[in-house]
């Protein structure tokens, strides 16, 4: 009779994807699907199994692009019929393209027209008549689940939200109470408590006319005899914020008088409900010339909606120079939010990024996607003047911005990653640097977990060294995953955090078709806990593609959302191809990891 043998003991390991897929040489078990390495060091690990994606029941359907695209097998140019690409298209966008039982992932590389653009992926098929669909994009309102085609919304103080992007906003898959819809101008979703309702506008006032002034008697204060100017400014009086003053008019007073002041209508397509009223004082009068009329004008009072009509009106005002002389000067700097692609906050200001873009011969107004930044001024929430923006350094397109714990920003760009710092100088709120040397493709790919930074630029999985180091970064530590990684199409890979288990997890989109013809997704998690790979997962479906377009960190849970073709799922078009009815169906499921 043999030797009896030895019992193999198995324990929990890192994950070495190199290793043998059936086995190990190391006493660890590898290939793990759907199993968690869990722990804080050899010989303290565990294994956990991975319950899977939790449906929140929070549907979203996919929204079509204007007209038509044809597709050329191993081609990446992407040509429209009747399409609207420059307007319609981000870059680093989730677009699936659909006609009957096939679809492809088309993520914008270069919209070069409204006809043409550049795609991350090749299609493997010669096809012409595909519609193209726009998924939803993931980010984090708080504790709250934001979505919308593009961009990004931020909770303001007492409820209000600003945002930028396309599409309309939700939180936790629901709309507001009146229907927000982000464009490239950033706009406001101003909350009202006493009625718990909501209504948005964009943010920035037209530059009104000079309002009509008279001398009226009955005055209060003793106002001296002479001759005033004054200006007005669009105003909104929630956010305290107004917009460039009008020119100037004058008035010539006896003493004792007051100031009669005929308003025109407010602007209220942009939400303005109020004016700020500024003027001279007295002393300025005591000169031998009239100069003085062109200024300064010190603010004295805000006439609001409830003084005056919206639709104008008149509004007696007085002031003595003590009053006012120390007040704030008027500015004519004051201009609206150009274009953007994203909002971000620094030093408790708002930011616009991705600004002053080129534009192109079909649409030459429309300046985002760019390569500058642009912050409000302090305390003035409805103005960005130009004079303080910021260029990327070098000047690159800024594909999307990462707000970090440590009062930063971090600016993704086509060939860098670069920070921006803020200043105490007014005058130069912020300076921009590089940072990493490796470009990214879009804006889900960089992470901050605790001041360390974690990314998929084009060059593959990579790691700052330490806090703040921007000169030195890490790509050895995901050799383990290279065998994966190296064949990835970096434009297909985003990137979040599941705090939960202390998983950095790299997505990559659209990774394969399964047997049943619908695309997966490949999740590989790195373990901050054991500084090494732990995690291996397929996102995969016999009913539908399941294609991530969303990442975001909320509260302390990953959540993500997928979809894209679907057999299973509500009707949202019809459309005739080559003359023939086809059905293009086709949701986004919220799900959370």
């Amino acid at each position: 009779m043999g030797a009896q043998l030895p019992p193999r003991v198995i324990k929990a390991g890192p994950y070495r994807p190199s290793q043998p897929r059936t086995g190990d040489e190391s006493n660890g078990s590898f290939r793990m699907d759907s199993m968690i390495v869990r722990g804080r060091g050899e010989g303290r690990m565990f294994w956990e199994t991975y319950g899977g994606e939790g449906d929140l029941n929070e549907p979203l359907d996919l929204v079509a692009l204007t007209g038509t695209i044809n597709l050329t097998e191993d081609s990446t140019t992407v040509i429209g019929v009747g399409s609207l690409f420059f307007s319609e298209c981000h870059l680093g966008q989730t677009i699936v393209g659909i006609i009957g039982s096939q679809s492809w992932l088309l993520k914008p590389r270069r919209i070069i027209s409204d006809t043409e653009m550049v795609v991350w992926g090749a299609p493997d098929t010669t096809i012409s008549g595909v519609k193209g669909w726009r998924m939803a994009r993931l980010y984090a309102v708080n504790d709250q689940r934001g979505t919308s085609l593009w961009g990004n919304a931020i909770k303001l103080d007492k409820g209000s939200l600003i945002g930028v992007g396309d599409g309309i906003v939700r939180l936790d898959g629901s709309p507001f109470s009146a229907s927000w819809s982000l464009t490239r101008r950033l706009s406001l979703n101003l909350f009202a408590p006493v009625t718990e309702t909501y209504t948005n506008f964009p943010l920035g006032m037209d530059t009104p006319p000079p309002p009509t002034l008279a001398a009226v008697g009955g005055g209060t204060k003793g106002m001296q005899a002479g001759n005033y100017s004054i200006v007005i400014t669009p105003a909104r009086k929630e956010t305290a914020g107004f917009n460039n003053p009008s020119l100037r008019a004058d008035v010539t007073i006896a003493t004792g008088d007051m100031i009669e002041i005929t308003f025109g209508a407010m602007d209220t397509a942009h939400g303005q409900n109020a004016w700020n009223v500024w003027g001279t004082t007295f002393a300025d009068t005591l000169g031998a010339d009239l100069n003085y009329l062109n200024g300064p004008w010190h603010f004295v009072t805000q006439v609001t909606d409830d003084d005056v009509s919206p639709a104008g009106g008149t509004v007696n005002v007085e002031w003595l120079d003590a009053e006012i002389e120390t007040n704030e000067l008027v500015s004519f700097n004051n201009d609206p939010p150009t274009d953007a692609e994203f909002v971000a906050m620094l030093n408790n200001a708002p930011v616009i990024v991705s600004c002053q873009g080129q534009g192109a011969s079909t649409n030459p107004t429309q300046t985002s996607p760019g390569p500058f930044i642009c912050p409000a001024k302090p305390n003035n929430i409805e103005a960005f003047p130009l004079d303080l923006s910021f260029s990327s350094s070098p000047p690159e397109t800024i594909l999307g911005v990462l707000s970090s714990g440590q009062g930063r920003l971090y600016l993704l760009t086509v060939n860098h990653l670069q920070i921006v710092l803020a200043t105490p100088d007014e005058s130069i709120p912020m300076v921009i640097r590089p940072f990493w040397k490796s470009g990214f493709a879009g804006p889900d790919q960089l992470i901050d977990v605790d001041g360390t930074l974690y990314g998929y630029p084009v060059a593959g999985p990579t790691r700052s060294a330490g806090e703040g180091d921007e000169t030195y970064t890490q790509r050895a530590w995901a050799a383990h995953v290279a065998e994966f990684t190296d064949r990835w199409n970096p434009g297909h890979v985003i990137v979040g955090f599941d705090p939960f288990r202390s998983l950095v997890v790299f997505i990559h989109c659209a990774d394969h078709r399964n047997e049943a013809g619908f695309w997966t997704s490949h999740m590989l998690g790195f373990s901050t806990e054991l500084d090494d790979w732990a995690f291996d997962r397929t996102l995969t479906s016999d009913t539908q593609d399941m294609i991530v377009s969303g990442i975001a960190t909320v509260g302390d849970r990953l959540e993500l959302i997928v979809g894209g073709r679907g057999s299973a799922v509500p009707l949202t078009e019809n459309v005739t191809v080559n003359g023939v009815d086809v059905m293009v169906n086709g949701v986004v499921v919220g799900v959370a990891a």
